[in-house]
């Protein structure tokens, strides 16, 4: 019996959306059939095998969510590689290539945000029961055959009942909360400013790429880019759990000590 669905989708969906990625571009090559050779192998296992534990031991055994992304890794980096003997850049292609890359990175998160907020308040209580009892009944031996209990169909239809209440009722504070939520996730003050003061930076009249990149360095505007005052932020929210939590003091002083070790790196 293969691995349910619902686990097995969870898993790989990520690696094939990056193989469909690697087919809309058209790159072909030995990496790029390693790595579709790859995921088959990870979708044979997950046929074949019917235990979470034991499919996980064998991917991690043969190594292949890292041997997956390794092949991905070189197949973009030939794509780029022949781009660039293909095109003769100069300096001032190379560039612009290095600020549109940067744009599109702007773009992403907006995007990435969007989607987040649109994906959440498409959530229904209702659909998400129905798969859970799906998953249920395609697995009912595993749990004791509960769903042939004596009003199991009963207290299901009650359950869905209800939950179909709360959608309709939810909604509207429901869509509130999330867009609060995202707003925390994704700063975008903190992820977007950095990255478009480099563009800034690279637009300026007469500059050139070892310019760019010097400057950038010097001023430290590239781990600004990377998202430093995000990660700080972050460790600060550890803390912050950590007191409100108070499970043992350990936890607090550890995430004390990873912000100061944090700043001294920092600075």
């Amino acid at each position: 019996m293969p691995i349910d669905p619902m686990m097995l989708d969870a898993m790989l969906n990520t690696f094939r959306g990056m193989a469909k990625e690697i087919e809309d571009k058209g790159l072909q090559g030995e990496d790029v059939d390693k790595m579709n050779a790859t995921l088959a192998r990870m979708e044979q296992l997950g046929q074949e095998l019917s235990d979470l534990n034991e499919f996980n031991g064998m991917v991690m055994q043969e190594n292949l969510y890292g041997t997956f992304s390794d092949h991905y890794g070189k197949a973009l980096s030939a794509q780029a590689q022949n781009s660039q003997s293909e095109g003769g850049y100069d300096d001032s292609a190379l560039l612009k290539q290095t600020l549109d890359a940067l744009k599109d990175a702007v773009k992403r998160i907006k995007e990435g945000k969007a989607q987040a907020i649109a994906t959440a308040e498409s959530y229904s209580e209702e659909e998400s029961m129905k798969m859970g009892l799906e998953y249920l009944k395609r697995n009912s031996d595993q749990f004791g055959n509960i769903t042939e209990a004596q009003g199991f169909d009963q207290k299901t239809n009650e359950a869905l009942a209800e939950a179909r209440e709360n959608d309709q009722n939810d909604q509207a504070k429901r869509s509130e909360l999330i867009n609060a939520e995202m707003d925390a996730l994704f700063d975008e003050k903190a992820l977007i400013e950095p990255i478009e003061d480099l563009i800034r930076l690279g637009e300026e009249p007469g500059m050139t790429l070892p310019l760019f990149l010097k400057i950038q360095i010097e001023k430290g505007m590239d781990k600004a880019m990377e998202g430093s005052a995000v990660t700080r932020a972050g460790l600060d929210y550890n803390l912050d759990w950590a007191n409100a939590m108070m499970l043992n003091p350990y936890e607090i002083q550890e995430a004390k000590e990873n912000i100061r070790i944090y700043d001294e790196m920092a600075s």
